[in-house]
């Protein structure tokens, strides 16, 4: 071969390996020899590509961006209105469109903490490596953005939002559950009915949950119990009482199958993030029947089950203020449960908090909403000689109340949720039974009956309730002589209160209703 031969010719390039490992002891190695030889392949190719295609870059042509598909690409293919006609999915899908646009004006109605949302992001910016098991449309995924950039706090469990929907990515049915339960938060926040992605979300958990449990053997892993514990929430949280019933159910027989049923809670430590879904679940449907927990209450390192040690503990890391008791608190252990609730309300105000003490404001209102369906029916613990009933009408009043104000306040929970309506028509017949002579009963104390009776008003604003609590609430601003919206907010701070913009709008929107029904 000539010189000029060699300079005109294929250029040609050779890996050379002058050792070859020996059988026994390949391993790293040769996985790192193979690692070189791909990495070396692929460069290559690129090169030769470059090559192909000239000098001038500029000629490559650039792939137009797509647009997001529309929502009709990821919800069923059946007609969830038997009404509907075939010829109006093009409609429909406008529809959809439109309410996404319409999404930032109706999230004006939220806590003060919300941002708004832009209501197009495409898929390739939110799941830019489809990690998650479902494909998710532009409504949900502005739902899922929605959630977790205006909710301050845990809505459905007892841990951060974050950890909930990273665990859940993890199992379709777990994801399909949490995805239906956001969107059933979303559309009470709005105002709106149950939407037709909520259902599907819903329905899809459900039926990969029963293929599993069909199955030989039942699977009956983690990710199954999550789901299961999810949708009882969901269906606890709309006031679906037979459903509820039924996953719980389920849930408590997978548990003794796993060997789970006796230890409760504790069987689940392995799991934080299930152990503390299934905790939520426990509680909202003892709260929905009105029944004591199924699970013993879960104990954990460096910080018990009492309210008088987790006040102690979490308080210096919130406030200097030392003493959380009112000259309206109750006796017994009632008392212990207002300081809480003080105490939680002062971290609500918190810009941002760290992340022990975020696990430590869910512990608390784990404990205190576990307290308010335990401390009554039973010897107070600080009155031997006082049996306290969830019935009598001012302790079982108090108790409906506190739980009132941790769903919608601390929680976050729309009042609208059908959990908030059924502990409110509870608070309306204890009231109720005695109301002819109510301001007699409560004149030692028509503050705390002032407040007690706002807890069932904001909760049932816009159902056929409210004018019964806005009809007490008139005859006890006149008792007290509170004339202004400022003076009663004043006065629901005696008991314990957010004062922030969303409880504002709540204020004078009930200051306006109270005001119409007592007009003269």
């Amino acid at each position: 071969m000539t010189p000029s031969d060699s300079q005109t010719g294929p250029e040609l390039e050779f890996l050379t390996f002058t050792t070859i490992p020996a059988r026994d002891r390949r391993g790293a190695d040769d996985e790192e020899n193979r690692r070189i030889v791909r990495s070396h392949a692929i460069r290559d190719a690129n090169r030769r590509k470059k090559l192909a295609l000239g000098n001038n870059l500029n000629n490559v042509p650039i792939r137009p961006p797509s647009k997001p598909k529309p929502q009709s690409t990821f919800t069923a293919r059946f007609r969830l209105d038997p009404h509907s006609k075939k010829n109006n999915s093009c409609s429909r899908d406008h529809d959809v469109e439109r309410n996404i646009k319409e999404l930032s004006k109706q999230i004006q109605i939220v806590p003060q903490h919300s941002v708004r949302v832009h209501m197009g992001p495409s898929g390739s910016k939110f799941d830019p490596f489809d990690t998650l098991p479902v494909a998710l449309g532009p409504r949900a995924r502005a739902v899922v953005e929605f959630h977790k950039l205006s909710t301050k706090k845990a809505v459905f469990h007892f841990y951060s939002r974050d950890k909930l929907f990273n665990a859940a990515a993890g199992d379709p049915a777990w994801f399909n559950a949490t995805l239906a339960l956001i969107s059933l938060n979303y559309d009470l926040k709005v105002g709106d009915p149950v939407s037709p992605e909520c259902l599907l979300y819903r329905g899809e958990a459900l039926r990969l949950v029963n293929e599993r449990l069909n199955t030989t053997p039942a699977i009956v892993d983690d990710y199954t119990v999550a789901a299961i514990a999810s949708l009882a929430n969901f269906d606890t949280t709309n006031g679906s009482r037979i459903n509820a019933k039924m996953h719980v159910e389920g849930l408590l027989e997978i548990m003794a199958l796993r060997g789970d049923l006796e230890r409760g809670l504790f069987a689940l430590e392995g799991n934080h993030v299930l152990q503390k879904i299934v905790a939520w679940c426990d509680l909202s449907y003892a709260t929905l029947y009105d029944v004591s927990p199924k699970f013993a209450i879960l104990q954990v390192d460096g910080c018990t089950a009492s309210l008088t040690t987790f006040i102690e503990i979490f308080s210096p890391g919130i406030t200097s203020r030392t003493d959380f008791s009112s000259p309206h608190d109750l006796f017994g252990e009632m008392s212990d449960i207002f300081q809480v609730l003080r105490l939680l309300s002062i971290c609500m105000t918190k810009d941002s908090i760290t992340a022990s003490d975020q696990y430590l404001f869910a512990r608390g209102i784990y404990i205190t909403e576990y307290k308010l369906l335990t401390v009554l029916d039973q010897i107070d613990p600080y009155e031997n000689d006082i049996m306290i009933s969830r019935n009598s009408h001012i302790y079982g009043s108090c108790r409906l109340a506190a739980y009132l104000y941790i769903y919608f306040i601390l929680r976050e929970l729309p009042p609208s949720a059908e959990i908030n309506r059924t502990l409110a028509r509870r608070l309306k017949f204890l009231l109720g039974t005695n109301h002819a002579n109510l301001l007699d009963i409560w004149k030692d104390d028509l503050y705390l009956l002032l407040w007690i009776v706002s807890m069932g008003a904001i909760a049932t604003l816009l159902s056929a309730e409210a004018d019964y609590f806005a009809g007490i609430l008139g005859k006890l601003i006149a008792r007290i002589r509170l004339e202004t919206p400022e003076q009663y907010r004043d006065a629901l701070r005696e008991i314990v209160w957010i004062d922030d913009t969303c409880r504002q709008l709540a204020i004078s929107a009930l200051w306006s209703k109270i005001s119409s029904i007592n007009m003269p």
